[in-house]
């Protein structure tokens, strides 16, 4: 299920889809939309519950589990990629 969710300045986009199972929050990196996660998606078995939005919160989450560790089951973070060669039609990398 698509979601529009009203946040001071505009919106923000969300998708919770698929099952009813453990959710699985997948949060981007600092700058990005949650289309990088498309990829992962189809890889996931079904029963999972699966929340995606378009803000970042990864630092957030961190955060969370620091403060609140019994809150969080577990955690998995994309690293970055040191000296990444992004092609020139890349449109992250021209926005940045």
């Amino acid at each position: 299920m698509e979601l529009s969710v009203s946040v001071e300045g505009g919106h923000l986009w969300a998708d919770n889809t698929r099952g009813n199972g453990p959710a699985l929050v997948l949060l981007h990196p600092g700058w990005g939309d949650s289309s990088i996660w498309l990829p992962v998606l189809e890889r996931l078995p079904p029963h999972y519950r699966v929340v995606r939005y378009d803000s970042g919160g990864a630092g957030t989450a961190i955060g969370l589990a620091l403060a609140a560790p019994a809150r969080v089951r577990g955690m998995l973070l994309p690293p970055g990629v040191p000296d990444y060669l992004w092609p020139p039609d890349d449109t992250y990398f021209q926005a940045v």
